[in-house]
């Protein structure tokens, strides 16, 4: 019997498989084995080698970093695995609020100028990735799209405002499993409803305008079956 396709979910720390990697797992069981690489960071506002310098420079060279990043992922899994076992790579990330205009950015005017400047690598580097539908390594192309949620995952699930600590997300992550693992179209339906539309490029042109990032969204719900999808 053939191998099933991975689908490899791209994410930036442990909790978002702690939330959805049982609930996808059972979701595309049929069809594809799922698999989370844990990024530990957000790869959109990392200056990559060489250490801080241009945005430009790093939000060009962001695809190239994610890349390899699967590449080295892919060389330390056990059984191992290979490019061409990837069926798909399908990133998330927080919008952080980064897509704000410049002048409603509120927060300590020591700390306006960092925060300025994530943002603007941010919106660079999502921007960037969005150019992208596949990733490719020895010749063989993987399709690739990028989803977001909200201003985090704890805001989008579970409508968690402010910041949470790192044993906060974790409950927050064990209850949203707890309430799906066993509800695979009623998670479906959640996530309908953070849907600001069902045309993918539309989900992204929303979080650009105003001050949407902030608000509760996620376009992950394009990703999963029967939904219109970014990968080509």
């Amino acid at each position: 019997m053939a191998r099933k396709k991975v689908l490899l979910f791209v994410v930036e720390g442990p909790t978002e498989e702690l939330a959805l990697g049982l609930i996808l797992t059972r979701l595309f069981s049929a069809q594809n084995e799922v698999r989370f690489e844990i990024m530990h960071g957000d790869i959109t506002t990392q200056w990559g080698i060489g250490g801080r310098g241009s945005s430009d420079d790093a939000a060009f060279n962001v695809g190239e970093r994610l890349r390899k990043s699967v590449i080295d992922y892919l060389g330390q899994t056990s059984p191992r695995l290979s490019w061409r076992d990837l069926g798909a790579i399908i990133q998330i990330t927080d919008t952080d609020s980064a897509f704000v205009p410049d002048e409603e950015v509120s927060c300590d005017e020591g700390h306006r100028g960092d925060i300025l400047d994530r943002n603007h690598m941010k919106q660079k580097s999502v921007r960037r990735l969005l150019g992208r539908s596949s990733l490719t390594y020895q010749k063989r192309s993987v399709p690739y799209a990028l989803y977001y949620f909200s201003r985090n995952m704890e805001h989008a699930l579970s409508n968690r405002e402010g910041e949470c600590s790192e044993g906060e997300k974790v409950d927050l992550a064990r209850a949203f499993r707890q309430r799906y693992k066993d509800d695979l179209q009623g998670f479906l339906d959640f996530l309908d409803t953070l849907l600001p539309s069902r045309a993918f490029a539309e989900t992204w042109e929303y979080v650009f305008e105003d001050a949407n990032s902030r608000k509760r969204c996620s376009n992950l719900r394009l990703a999963l079956p029967d939904a219109g999808s970014g990968l080509n």
